[in-house]
């Protein structure tokens, strides 16, 4: 969600319950409680929103990006607008 934080208005604010779990103050073994998934789900909300996902324009070059681990597989279809700044389309995990 790092990678699109410009899009998502007080972005520090709203992924605080779920970076504090990675404070060197933790403990090894992660506590998700309501209070991160309530954070998880209005960052995906707001990933989802009009102003960060993008119709696609046909005739404009897309950007794939993907990742992946021995576990998981996720990817990002993007494109550059006018503004040369890239908006994503769909995300795939």
């Amino acid at each position: 969600m790092g990678y699109y934080r410009d899009y998502i208005p007080q972005f520090a604010r709203l992924t605080k319950p779920i970076t504090d779990l990675t404070s060197k103050r933790t403990p090894n073994v992660l506590q998700w409680g309501d209070e991160q998934e309530k954070a998880f789900q209005s960052l995906k909300a707001k990933l989802c929103d009009s102003h960060v996902l993008r119709i696609p324009l046909l005739g404009v070059p897309f950007c794939l990006h993907t990742d992946a681990s021995g576990t998981a597989v996720c990817a990002t279809l993007g494109q550059k607008y006018a503004s040369r700044i890239e908006h994503p389309l769909a995300f795939v995990s």
